[in-house]
């Protein structure tokens, strides 16, 4: 029964590692298909970390893998502390505060052509030479 109140203290300690840390996850797989920003989510909350859903002013941290190009520049022109989710892990591991600058995120992404389509009017035609069996008019 010793042991109860003891571990009580040590979930209680756990509530307040991240406390003051307002973060904003974007974990994403690395063919950027499958969100896994949950269970960082969750973690940083059972730690004492307020978690927000949108990247706003009020943001501290961003906890970044193979996510959004957008977050990522906006993470950069603000000035936030942009971590990688092995901090997340660190933190929870040691049970402490640890420094972000040993785990700074990577952006590996390039970023993609294949949403940047040229318009229908910028493409070249194939051009058919006028006959009189494929032109009416002829």
């Amino acid at each position: 029964m010793a042991q109860t109140p003891g571990r009580m203290t040590s979930d209680c300690s756990k509530q307040t590692i991240l406390q003051g840390v307002v973060a904003f996850v974007e974990v994403w797989s690395s063919n950027k298909t499958e969100n896994y920003s949950k269970p960082f989510i969750d973690h940083l909350i059972n730690m004492g970390a307020t978690v927000l859903k949108y990247f706003n002013k009020q943001v501290t941290h961003v906890i970044f893998k193979d996510g959004h190009e957008s977050v990522w520049k906006k993470a950069k022109r603000t000035g936030v502390k942009l971590v990688s989710v092995l901090w997340v892990e660190r933190c929870m591991a040691t049970g402490t505060h640890v420094d972000e600058s040993l785990f700074p995120a990577l952006n590996e992404s390039k970023p993609s052509t294949e949403n940047k389509r040229a318009h229908r009017c910028m493409k070249p035609r194939d051009f058919i030479e006028k006959t009189p069996e494929n032109d009416k008019r002829l």
